[in-house]
């Protein structure tokens, strides 16, 4: 469904040119959940960005389906890292419901989605609430629900549960994955935690710290995983290994 052939970004930085994204290389399925690990500074964000269409490519080629990607679309939506990424104005429905009026889907379709997701993500008792009058989490699941909503081909996060304490972290990390199976949506998600990257995904795409793909590395560990199950320490260490250059 995505193919990413040989992309390089660089940007100016004091007036040179320094690579960020260097020969970057792989596909996704429909379907699949993977994620991107890698050291701080290998490039994972911006490299969703460019996904996203947010970022210009120095060079090489992306495509979703055949197409060429080269600005944002509502096939590729994207869910961040802060607690602030809700407009602050708008209550938890209005805030879910507004890229579904920006565009223009009508009125009752917009009003079935809106229940639909906020009911997925556990908010549909929080719908008339503000950003400041909820817990982190709740805010990454509203987040959450306003990037469903529009049922994007892929859904791009980055490290959207970085800010959370660990209780929560895991509990999102379920949700997440039981709304996963049921929708069956293409989730590429970042993360810099090596468990987090084991528990969720399909496969592993290890960048180095020159930005390069090092690895792309299937899991296959039986679902639902966690530290102890069999496999788990051993793919655990094979990711450490892989992290260093």
């Amino acid at each position: 469904m995505l193919k990413v052939d040989k992309i390089n970004k660089a940007f100016t930085v004091n007036g040179s040119e320094k690579n960020i994204l260097n020969n970057i290389t792989f596909t996704i399925e429909a379907g699949e959940f993977v994620c991107i690990l890698g050291p701080s500074g290998s490039g994972k964000t911006t490299l969703l960005r460019c996904i996203g269409g947010f970022e210009a490519l120095t060079n090489g080629n992306m495509l979703l389906d055949g197409q060429s990607i080269s600005r944002p679309g509502i096939d590729r939506i994207m869910v961040f890292q802060g607690f602030e990424q809700l407009f602050g104005w708008k209550t938890v429905e209005a805030n879910v419901e507004y890229p579904l009026k920006i565009n223009q889907i009508d009125k009752g379709n917009r009003q079935e989605l809106v229940r639909k997701y906020l009911s997925m993500v556990g908010l549909e008792n929080y719908k008339t609430y503000y950003p400041h009058q909820l817990s982190g989490g709740m805010k990454q699941r509203a987040a959450i629900a306003r990037a469903l909503a529009l049922e994007p081909r892929i859904l791009l996060m980055d490290e959207p549960f970085g800010n959370l304490d660990a209780q929560t972290r895991n509990s999102l990390q379920n949700e997440l994955l039981k709304i996963w199976s049921e929708l069956k949506t293409t989730i590429l998600f970042v993360t810099h935690d090596i468990e987090e990257a084991i528990i969720l995904s399909d496969r592993i795409l290890v960048l180095s710290t020159s930005g390069e793909v090092k690895s792309i590395i299937p899991n296959r560990l039986e679902r639902p995983r966690k530290p102890g199950n069999f496999g788990f320490a051993e793919l655990w260490d094979l990711l450490y290994s892989q992290l260093g250059d």
